[in-house]
């Protein structure tokens, strides 16, 4: 990417970005939890997450 902006306020006003509210919205949804994911007959170097 070029030029992103990747902060989540404005820099001289410290107002929200767009990108503010979508993490926001991100977090609320998802919340913290973490799933128990087993894994069979996979290569050793695959991760898993839920």
């Amino acid at each position: 990417l070029i030029g992103g902006n990747y902060g989540l306020l404005n820099k001289t006003t410290f107002m929200p970005n767009p990108d503010y509210y979508s993490a926001l919205l991100w977090n609320q949804l998802m919340g913290t939890g973490v799933l128990l994911v087993e894994r069979r007959s996979c290569g050793p170097h695959l991760r898993t997450y839920a």
